[in-house]
Parts: C-alpha cells; sequence; structure tokens
C-alpha cells in the first residue's frame, strides 16, 4: 500500500511541504507528480516546488505549505462548493495527463477524500494528496484511499476482499462524492461527535478484519 511519510520544512523563507515516497513506489514519473503538473493552475491544488531524485528516481515531492487543516464546525457552503468542483475537475481530466493510453471509458478517483486531506490557507480550500489518485477501469484490484469516510460500495469490496472474494474495486466518481459528503459531515460536527463517528468506524473496520 502507498504510504508515503509527510513533514514540514522550509526552502528559503517559503514553507513547503517534502512528501518522501517509499522506496517500493519511487519511479521516474511517478503518477502524483503528474497528476500535480496538470492541475497546478487549480486554485486547490498546491503548488509543485520541486522534486528530489536517487538514482534517476523520484524518492521525495516538494510542494506548497496548504495552510492547516480546516477546523472542525468551520466548513462553509462555499468551501464545499470548492471541494465538490475540485473533484469535478479531477474526474473530467482524461487518461494521458499521467501517461495512460486508455481509451474511453473511465475516470480519475481521487479515492481519498477525508477531514486530513481537506486544508485551508488565506481563505482557499486545498484538496491534498493525490497519491491514491487511480483511474476507475483500471485493472488494480486492491484499494487504496479512505476508509473512513468511503462509500458503501467500497466498504462492501473491502469487506468481500477480507473474506477472499476477489473483484474489481468499484472506485467511481460516485464513490468520491459520496466521501466528500462523508467528509462534509465530520468537518460540520464538534470535536465530541467526531470522534465518537471515527471511534465507531475503527471498531467496524476491526470487526470486519
Amino acid at each position: 500500500m502507498f504510504s508515503p511519510v509527510s513533514f514540514s520544512t522550509e526552502l528559503g523563507k517559503e514553507p513547503i511541504v517534502l512528501k518522501v515516497l517509499r522506496r517500493e513506489h519511487a519511479t521516474e514519473a511517478p503518477l502524483e507528480l503528474q497528476l500535480l503538473r496538470h492541475f497546478r493552475d487549480c486554485n486547490w491544488c498546491p503548488t509543485l516546488k520541486g522534486v528530489s531524485r536517487h538514482e534517476g528516481k523520484v524518492v521525495a515531492i516538494a510542494m506548497e505549505h496548504a495552510g492547516s487543516s480546516l477546523p472542525r464546525g468551520s466548513l462553509t457552503q462555499s468551501m464545499f462548493e470548492t471541494l465538490v468542483c475540485a473533484l469535478k475537475t479531477i474526474h473530467i481530466a482524461r487518461p494521458t495527463v499521467a501517461g495512460l493510453d486508455t481509451p474511453g471509458e473511465g475516470c480519475w478517483v481521487h479515492c481519498d477524500v477525508r477531514p486530513v486531506n481537506v486544508s485551508t490557507k488565506h481563505a482557499e480550500l486545498f484538496l491534498l494528496d493525490l497519491g491514491a489518485c487511480t483511474w476507475s477501469k483500471t485493472e488494480r484490484y486492491g484499494y487504496v484511499g479512505t476508509f473512513h469516510c468511503a462509500s458503501d460500495a467500497i466498504l462492501d469490496y473491502m469487506a468481500d476482499d477480507n473474506n477472499g472474494l476477489v473483484r474489481t474495486c468499484p472506485r467511481s466518481a460516485a464513490s468520491d462524492l459520496v466521501s466528500a459528503v462523508r467528509t462534509a459531515m465530520l468537518l460540520s460536527l464538534g470535536a465530541t461527535v467526531q470522534n465518537v463517528v471515527y471511534s465507531m468506524m475503527c471498531r467496524r473496520r476491526t470487526l470486519n478484519a
């Protein structure tokens, strides 16, 4: 599973976030890097600042520091609209933006829409972490992305997968939108209620394991 480490540092006087890729995911042109380049002109996408290479492979990606996580209970309608518009931009992007030659059907799916990946800076909303973004019709089994805010279709798939039933992951634009709504619900709740929801979801995951 793709599991990068993110931490804050400074490049001159400008704060950045350096995302270090696990060794097994280091390639000459990681998918996330290609997507960051494609969406660079979108207000919701952190600006790409540079990369670090080792033996020709990208091992770290430097990005704009996109502020801080959205405080609980502070999500506004305009922020939610920005989130949905960001997802729409991802969903309508062509497969070739990341080097895929897949024709026709399908769309890019963020797969990891959850509160920790929604941040704000100077009244602007950012949708973070394109590391789990996947073409919906890819022949890739297994699911990489959010659990707490996943759609029912994704949760059912994960339960089947735990029980040894192999089938294609039902990732889709619709599953992203469900995650966006569940993210909005969590961000609209107070801290106490949100903690209870997370606790219940963790318990459900343990029972399904």
